[in-house]
């Protein structure tokens, strides 16, 4: 009985696990927050429902009006955009870090998305805004983390192959594997990418491969995800 009670029990922890963990050193947060973690800490995070994101979209949205007011209506204009971006990250976060050992709870239970920000420098089109949480390296591994997630929780990525594996091991020892990056198509109506464009595409591509592929060697390395960041 004793031995069924306790597999009970480590199945209910398993249960609760968020579905990606990762670690957070202190250089991922801002020395501005008087309260920052001195350690690394673990963190959870799962994916936001679609109940959730479209709220984080509406309150970012409605927030980056006010702090843009001239730009009010003109959403496609890249100072709004710039602003909501990061309103939206903030927002998203509030929602979806959870304690490592249980996918229910918060991280920070008692601070509202709307508290991990604020304005910052004032400009005539309004005010941008600042994390008040996090520094510059924690919400570039925050961003990373959250693409992660997208790939190894999605229920519609698929496994790659191992033919594909092979074919990918030898285009990088040919040195043509970020070379040969592909961009996608010109949408209708819209002009295709002049060079310059379209190598500062391919770079960025490049970087976020790099970092996907670093933590795929780290989990195959270490046998576990998760290395601390910043």
């Amino acid at each position: 009985m004793k031995a069924s009670a306790a597999v009970m029990a480590a199945k209910e922890r398993e249960s609760r696990r968020p579905p990606h963990i990762f670690w957070l050193g202190p250089g991922a947060f801002t020395e501005a927050w008087s309260d920052r973690p001195r350690e690394k800490i673990q963190v959870g995070m799962r994916r936001a429902s679609a109940d959730e994101y479209m709220s984080a979209r509406a309150q970012a949205a409605k927030k980056t009006d006010e702090l843009h007011p001239p730009l009010a209506g003109h959403h496609d204009h890249p100072t709004w955009q710039e602003t909501y971006d990061v309103v939206m990250f903030h927002y998203l976060l509030g929602h979806v870090l959870t304690l490592p050992e249980d996918v229910t709870q918060k991280l920070w239970p008692h601070i509202q998305s709307g508290d991990m920000f604020m304005p910052g420098q004032v400009t005539p089109l309004g005010s941008d805004v600042v994390s008040i949480r996090f520094s510059r390296e924690g919400i570039d591994r925050l961003f990373f983390e959250l693409e992660v997630l997208s790939v190894k929780d999605s229920p519609v990525r698929r496994e790659a192959s191992d033919e594909e594996i092979v074919e990918m091991a030898e285009a990088v020892e040919q040195k043509t594997f970020f070379s040969s990056i592909a961009l996608p198509p010109a949408l209708p109506g819209k002009p295709e990418l002049l060079p310059a464009e379209a190598k500062h595409k391919r770079a960025r591509v490049e970087q976020q491969l790099r970092k996907l592929l670093a933590y795929v060697i780290d989990i195959h390395a270490d046998g576990y995800e998760g290395a601390a960041g910043p």
